[in-house]
Parts: structure tokens; C-alpha cells; sequence
């Protein structure tokens, strides 16, 4: 049953997921969607396996659902995906290919 007033579901049938009355809760990808926050992108939008963000920095890499957490206010990952170093946050410990130096 539906309310007369407001689409609270999707329609998408016996599956489907219940919807905020007044804000778009669910990324509308069917029955696996994801919920997101109503105010703030705090998902990426990659589908089920998406990672959740921090709301108000970009706490990691955005390489799906293996990336990194970053620190948010140092970068001490190089950013070179799933494998990538952890730096130092005052000095380059490592070199661009991944190697720790003297």
C-alpha cells in the first residue's frame, strides 16, 4: 500500500525499498541500493559495495571498495591504490616507487 500524499516507495515491486517522504534516502539502484545521508554525500555512489566518506573531508582515495583511509588533514598515503606506502607526515620516507629510504 502506498501513501495517498507522497511516494514512499521506489515501485520498483514486492522488493522494492522504502524512500524518505521528503528527501532522496536511497541512490535508487533496486533492492541492494544503499542508504545515503540526506543532507551530505556520505557514500561514493559506486552501488553496494560502495565505502562510506566522512562527510566533511576526503578521507580516502576513492579507488572503490579496497581504498586506503587517508588522514584528513596530512597526506600520508602516496595514493597509489591498495598497496599503496604510509609516509611520514613531516618527511618523504619513502620513495616514489615504495621504497623506505636511509
Amino acid at each position: 500500500m502506498r501513501s495517498i500524499s507522497a511516494p514512499e516507495f521506489t515501485g520498483n515491486g514486492p522488493n522494492e525499498q522504502m524512500r524518505g517522504i521528503s528527501a532522496p534516502e536511497f541512490t535508487g539502484n533496486g533492492p541492494n541500493e544503499q542508504m545515503r545521508g540526506i543532507s551530505a554525500p556520505e557514500f561514493t555512489g559506486s552501488g553496494p559495495n560502495e565505502q562510506m566518506r566522512s562527510i566533511s573531508a576526503p578521507e580516502f582515495t576513492g579507488c572503490g571498495p579496497n581504498e586506503q583511509i587517508r588522514s584528513t588533514s596530512a597526506p600520508e598515503f602516496t595514493g597509489c591504490g591498495p598497496n599503496e606506502q604510509m609516509r611520514g607526515i613531516s618527511a618523504p620516507e619513502f620513495t616514489e616507487r615504495g621504497q623506505m629510504r636511509k
